[in-house]
């Protein structure tokens, strides 16, 4: 998924944006008429197609390459809830869903080990098990997690392929070509994590925003996590892409034996009243597919993630997605209102559900109200970016 990329990031964590609908591909994946369009089948070690086998060795088989094609395009309109839903009705385990099964499983390892060297035999077993289908984080040795590896379009690949990373067109085995490194949105919020201390500090704007127990982290070039007295640790990314969009990037990590990995849970944040160059929730309209966005919080200045699958009223648990959330204010080049230069500056403060709390939009609302957000455990983080973008990039 290498984007026409950012002019600026700073990193200290999130998820995506918007989507659109997946009528049109229902239409070819799973009307009754279709079965030898597309049908899930079994790969062996042999390369042999057979009508059974184990869910690993699930491929995709297409009737034709034109309707590999059309699906593939199809699939490329939606967003990621849609492609997850879309390929999950044809009955096909994907690359994202083994990934999920993987997490699963390291977590029940780290939770039945009765101590380390315990841990270590049945982590190294798990290694071996997933060896060629899913890759370390060779940037970071205390991470534990795996993850989905890097390829030309990480945007369909991992949808489209099981752990043979092979597809079956007109009854012909087509292997998809996967890195041995991790996939790109993977490694720059994991691969290049700088730890900062936690220290005591006062954030008096407003009631709602102030905390005695956080970190101040400022760069940019590189994430920043700071870990939470409750074995959790919050990673937080700021970029501005080239076309002027903001994105943030919210993610998780919980401590197991000597290591880290990778989790799930509710976000919150709050941007400083006084941030500047930057318009929170405007221009999000184009990012159709995007299957995130953001929800204020009664009048407060706070907002949290949703998804199109709670309805809007609901908060997701965020892995590692990138997220939208506005567009830079900048000023001509030149003259040439083509070409913006932007000054980034400001704090946002992040909450993060440590014991996996999940609240409803009223919930979220009434813990405003009661100060409950003041007096959770929070991550403030400054950021400063500067630099150009192209409005009409994409025009």
């Amino acid at each position: 998924m290498k984007k026409n990329k950012v002019i600026t990031s700073f990193v200290c964590v999130l998820c995506s944006l918007f989507s659109c609908s997946s009528d049109d591909i229902e239409n070819i994946s799973n009307n009754s008429g279709n079965e030898e369009i597309i049908k899930v089948a079994y790969i062996d070690d042999n390369g042999n197609i057979t009508n059974s086998g184990e869910v690993k060795n699930q491929v995709l088989c297409f009737a034709s390459e034109a309707k590999y094609n059309e699906f593939v395009n199809k699939l490329k309109n939606l967003s990621n809830e849609e492609k997850a839903h879309t390929i999950k009705k044809l009955g096909f385990t994907n690359l994202n869903e083994l990934a999920k099964i993987a997490d699963t499983e390291l977590d029940s390892i780290g939770e039945n080990s009765n101590n380390e060297a315990e841990f270590r035999t049945k982590y190294n077993s798990y290694l071996n098990k997933y060896a060629e289908v899913f890759v370390t984080n060779k940037y970071d040795s205390l991470d534990l997690s795996l993850y989905i590896p890097a390829s030309s379009d990480e945007d369909i690949d991992p949808y489209i392929v099981s752990a043979s990373k092979t597809i079956v067109i007109n009854g012909n085995a087509r292997k998809i070509s996967f890195l041995n490194e991790m996939n790109s949105v993977d490694e720059r919020m994991y691969g290049t994590q700088k730890d900062v201390q936690i220290h005591p500090l006062e954030i008096n704007e407003n009631r709602n925003a102030s905390t005695t127990r956080s970190v101040v982290g400022t760069g940019t070039n590189g994430v920043i996590c700071s870990k939470l007295d409750c074995g959790m640790k919050v990673i937080f990314s700021c970029e501005v892409l080239i076309e002027g969009t903001v994105q943030f990037h919210f993610g998780a990590q919980k401590k197991m034996w000597y290591g880290w990995t990778r989790t799930n849970r509710e976000f919150y944040f709050a941007p400083s009243n006084n941030i500047s160059g930057f318009f929170i929730g405007q221009g999000l309209a184009t990012l159709s597919n995007k299957n995130s966005y953001l929800i204020k919080l009664g009048k407060y200045n706070f907002y949290g993630l949703t998804c199109n699958s709670c309805g809007g009223k609901k908060f997701c648990n965020i892995g590692s997605e990138e997220f939208p959330v506005g567009r830079i204010q900048g000023t001509p080049v030149n003259g040439n209102s083509n070409r913006l230069h932007y000054n980034m500056q400001g704090y946002i403060t992040i909450w993060m559900m440590c014991h996996g709390e999940k609240f409803s939009y009223e919930e979220a609302c009434r813990n405003i109200e009661n100060g409950f957000f003041a007096e959770y455990p929070c991550v403030v983080c400054s950021i400063n970016l500067q630099g150009d973008c192209f409005p009409y990039y994409y025009r």
